[in-house]
């Protein structure tokens, strides 16, 4: 009881399957069979990303197209004429070089009374690219702007994002941050020009970076990126404020995810150096740190990261060496950072979402430190290096204390130590999802959907088994395989002239194949892309039973036809075909094809993975009450200085996909010191993307 189109496409194939021709009911319509006589009230096109500014021109050209069903009677043909209309809109854009696009339109009749009825075509598209990253950060992407992860974002020169918080230590602050991306930059060095800001009435904090990046599909190293970016702030403690000014350059990448749990390796480094300022006297810290300095700085950093459906892991470490000035090392700082995040759906788009994170850092100082390079924790995260690609948390997080308060040691303001556990835990009471339950309880699109993937995952594989060195050398012998089926050819006819009237079927037989050998030759040889190659020669070959062409000429031409006819040049022109049939089969033979099968599963994984948390995890609108538990020390501690703090709180988490995220509650400091409040509030407003 459905109309409805499927494609799953890759950047060589694609993959088409059509439903039935009959629209499906709602509950409120009755049986097909009785809805003759129904006049069509209205026609028109869903799509769950309609919120896009570059999408409902689209979806605006579509209804249009299917005005024409307006007031006419209901029949089933003209249904069908609507979706040959939609067909030929264009609902994703060109975009990268997709690994899967689909592309879902299902018809139903709804609202059926007084003897009308209502056509909606529900459309889903998305096109998953091939350099998807397994990551952490990547994950929550998917849930904050799915868009992007569904390739439905188009070539915007601009990227706005306004951003709003409050922290007692900073007040109200507001900012943003903008990107505006080059013209023509395919062969420039970078690509974006990335302006972002802060700023309250105690505090704020400027950047600017210019960016680039390179994404290499089939190679090992998978995606880099890197940036020269400056950087300004300053920000307050409970004490003295902190002031940073710094010029930096900076690189990372990623290998390509391997296995099931797409495990990837991440690794960088980052020269930078500037000043470190603050309002500190010398009494108030160690002795070994300084008030104010110039400085210099290498990091080195690298990681790991996993994904399984419904968990993503991380873990890094990052090494900084650094200089007050000279060429000596002053100072070595290590941070260690684990993120585990687990969701599981506790009912229909109802997540629960359950996120561990464990951070570390010690200094070495063998000469002497800044004090703004110390450690300074508190409800704001702290980054080991710019971006949002790649977190590396660098400072004790604990949401019951003020930003940069926690920071009083033993020893003097600025902690050589610490290590934090923070534990959030959110449940979705409420929630409108992104993709309607017509489409997602829709049968027939579960099993095309899966169907196309497996189909796509086949693809992948013969391209990964065409780069074989065994199949190139395989491959190589085309040329002479066409010489001699048509040497064979020439000798079949001669014979075949020389015993007219004989063995007439035979010929027939042996014609038949070697035209059909030769057809199949001429396709690999002339074929637009290895994977067309590959198809055609394993059709030469016996790795497709159905076909084994020049098998089948050898036993026609040879066996069954020279058998009898013992033609001599037939006879020897017949043995130099079947050596290379033998020469092929036995290279073809070679070919790894277990380890291309488990590439090509491993390649469609990231785009499953992204397909089904957009499918059934994603919400357009949802409300999440939050539990938050912390625990943090920094050292040296002594007697009620540094130690252990606990944080114990709650609040509320509101998102609307791809336009805010607003997250607001309170932590109490359960077991404060002398000088600390009982808790503190944490507020964050994120705007998405105001271009999309």
């Amino acid at each position: 009881m459905r109309l409805g189109l499927l494609m799953l496409m890759l950047t060589w194939a694609s993959v088409a399957f059509a439903g039935d021709a009959t629209p499906q009911s709602a509950s409120n319509c009755p049986t097909h069979a009785s809805l003759e006589g129904y006049t069509i009230r209205d026609a028109r096109v869903e799509h769950p990303f309609a919120f896009l500014r570059w999408l409902k021109p689209v979806t605006d050209d579509a209804d249009n197209a299917i005005a024409f069903l307006k007031g006419q009677n209901y029949r089933v043909s003209l249904v069908s004429d609507g979706i040959a209309a939609l067909e030929k809109k264009a609902f994703l854009p060109e975009t990268g070089d997709p690994a899967v696009r689909v592309n879902i339109l299902i018809a139903t009749v709804e609202n059926c009374d007084g003897n009308q009825l209502d056509v909606v075509y529900r459309v889903f598209s998305t096109q998953v690219l091939r350099t998807i990253s397994p990551t952490l950060e990547s994950k929550r992407a998917e849930r904050e702007a799915p868009q992007q992860k569904a390739g439905l974002t188009t070539e915007s020169r601009l990227v706005l994002q306004p951003r709003f918080g409050y922290n007692r230590s900073d007040g109200f602050g507001a900012g943003g941050h903008l990107e505006s991306h080059l013209r023509n930059s395919a062969h420039r060095p970078f690509e974006a020009l990335i302006l972002e800001g802060l700023g309250s009435a105690s505090s704020y904090s400027v950047s600017a970076a210019l960016a680039g990046k390179h994404d290499a599909e089939k190679a090992w190293l998978r995606h880099a990126e890197w940036q020269v970016n400056y950087a300004n702030s300053d920000a307050a403690t409970d004490q003295q404020n902190l002031r940073n000014g710094r010029l930096a350059a900076q690189f990372a990448a990623a290998s390509r995810p391997a296995g099931s749990a797409e495990w990837a390796l991440r690794f960088g480094g980052l020269i930078e150096g500037g000043n470190l300022q603050s309002g500190f006297s010398a009494s108030q810290l160690a002795a070994n740190t300084l008030p104010s300095s110039g400085y210099g700085a290498m990091k080195f950093y690298v990681g790991t990261s996993a994904r399984s459906p419904h968990q993503t892991f991380a873990a890094s470490y990052g090494l900084e060496l650094g200089s007050a000035g000279g060429a000596q090392v002053d100072w070595r700082k290590h941070i260690g950072d684990v993120a585990h995040e687990f969701w599981y759906p506790l009912g229909n788009h109802r997540l629960l979402e359950l996120e561990s994170r464990f951070t570390a850092g010690a200094i070495q100082i063998p000469g002497s430190i800044p004090v703004a390079a110390r450690f300074f924790g508190g409800n704001t995260e702290q980054n080991f290096i710019s971006g949002d690609n790649w977190i590396i948390r660098a400072n004790p997080l604990i949401r019951s204390i003020p930003s940069n308060r926690f920071n009083r040691t033993s020893a003097g303001a600025g902690a050589g130590s610490f290590a934090s556990y923070n534990f959030t835990g959110a449940y979705t009471v409420w929630r409108k999802p992104i993709v309607p339950n017509e489409i997602l309880n829709d049968a027939d699109f579960k099993k095309q959907k899966d169907d196309g993937l497996t189909a796509a995952t086949s693809i992948l594989d013969a391209s990964f088994r065409s780069a074989d060195m065994h199949f190139k050398n395989a491959a190589g012998k085309l040329p002479e395989v066409r010489d001699s089926i048509t040497r064979m050819q020439a000798a079949e006819k001669a014979a075949e002239a020389s015993h007219q009237g004989q063995l007439t079927a035979e010929f027939k037989h042996c014609n038949s194949a070697l035209q059909r050998a030769g057809d199949r030759a001429k396709s690999a040889t002339e074929a637009k892309s290895e994977e067309d190659r590959y198809g055609n020669v394993a059709a030469l070959l016996n790795d497709d039973e159905t076909e084994d062409r020049l098998h089948r000429a050898n036993q026609a031409c040879v066996v069954d036809l020279n058998g009898t006819l013992q033609d001599a040049a037939l006879d020897v022109e017949g043995a130099k075909l079947d050596a290379l049939r033998v020469a092929m089969q036995t290279e073809f033979d070679q070919i790894d094809q277990a380890s291309a099968s488990a590439r090509a599963a491993a390649e469609i994984l990231p785009a499953r993975t992204t397909l089904d948390t957009i499918l059934n995890d994603v919400n357009l609108l949802s409300v999440s009450p939050v539990g938050v538990f912390d625990v943090a020390r920094i050292g040296p501690a002594k007697d009620a200085i540094g130690g252990v703090r606990y944080g114990l709180g709650g609040g509320v988490r509101f998102t609307l996909v791809s336009a805010v995220s607003f997250t607001a509650g309170y932590a109490w400091n359960i077991n404060r010191h002398p000088g600390e409040g009982q808790g503190a509030v944490f507020v964050s407003l994120k705007f998405r993307d105001l271009f999309q």
